[in-house]
């Protein structure tokens, strides 16, 4: 929010104690300490249109224009962010999902066994390492930059280099937007 207001400046934010009753001549009878009213400025929409398309599960392309492409993971609020902007995915708290990839993070550029996992996690895995990347929402070209995958063993790269990614011949990658 604060980037929209001071960055972007398409909205801004009003926060009001309990004293605070007429804002721009209307009046709001129950306001109280954490009351904040948002005020939309001209070219929010277009703005909001270029970043999220309108229909929520079409899939975006974003052309690579860094020189990587790097994910993210907070192991407090589990989301998975790819270049610090898109969310991937936030898998369930102790998941499969969640386990696997969180100790994929913490080892990455590293091929890594199922008996690996099994072993240094202490748990069984009830799907294959393909299931786990597609139930978080690696898809495509996102998967193949960032993942190789066999039955019985897979490697996460993090952050994907240009070179990888040329190598690879991707192009672009396709999220889809939450």
């Amino acid at each position: 929010m604060k980037k929209l207001e001071l960055d972007k400046e398409l909205i801004k934010i009003n926060k009001f104690g309990k004293d605070a009753q007429y804002v721009d001549e209307l009046y709001y009878s129950k306001i109280d300490d954490d009351s904040y009213i948002i005020e939309i400025k001209e070219g929010f929409d277009e703005y909001c249109n270029e970043i999220f398309a309108e229909d929520s599960n079409i899939n975006k392309n974003i052309i690579p224009n860094k020189k990587e492409l790097k994910v993210s993971y907070s192991e407090h609020s589990r989301k998975i962010i790819l270049n610090d902007f898109f969310l991937i995915a936030k898998p369930d708290f102790d998941s499969e999902n969640e386990q696997i990839f969180h100790y994929l993070y913490r080892n990455p550029n590293k091929s890594i066994t199922k008996s690996e996992i099994i072993s240094d996690l202490k748990t069984t895995l009830t799907k294959d390492f393909s299931k786990i990347i597609e139930n978080l929402n690696f898809k495509k070209n996102l998967i193949g930059a960032f993942f190789d995958v066999s039955k019985n063993s897979i490697q996460f790269h993090n952050p994907v280099s240009q070179e990888r990614l040329n190598a690879l011949d991707i192009t672009e990658i396709s999220i889809q937007v939450k």
